[in-house]
């Protein structure tokens, strides 16, 4: 029998205090293929509005499923990227915005 596939869906932020619970949650309800199983890799890149900590109580809520992050300062979009491709365990990536510029429901 052939192993699920696992999605790495990757989540850069940074100040995206009002958005992240409400994408998290649409991501986590987003269908995959059949098989396929999800991983959240969140990086929070600095934020100061609470970002982070947000992030750690939804982590806390999902363990198995969310991984998150912190940058100690903004470095920018990209390292955010960085960072959650070098941390991602799964065969398929995905890029999310958290400020819900895309619609999670695309992800099939």
């Amino acid at each position: 029998m052939k192993s699920p596939k696992l999605v790495s869906i990757l989540i850069p932020v940074f100040n995206e205090r009002a958005f992240l619970r409400r994408i998290i949650e649409q991501v986590l309800r987003a269908p995959l293929p059949t098989g396929c199983q999800r991983e959240l890799i969140v990086v929070d890149d600095g934020s100061d509005d609470g970002s982070g900590d947000l992030l750690d109580q939804l982590q806390g809520e999902h363990p198995r499923i969310i991984k998150a992050f912190h940058q100690e300062r903004n470095m920018g979009k990209g390292a955010a990227i960085v960072r959650a491709i070098e941390n991602m365990s799964g065969d398929i990536a995905i890029f999310q915005d958290a400020d819900l510029e895309y619609d999670p429901k695309d992800y099939i």
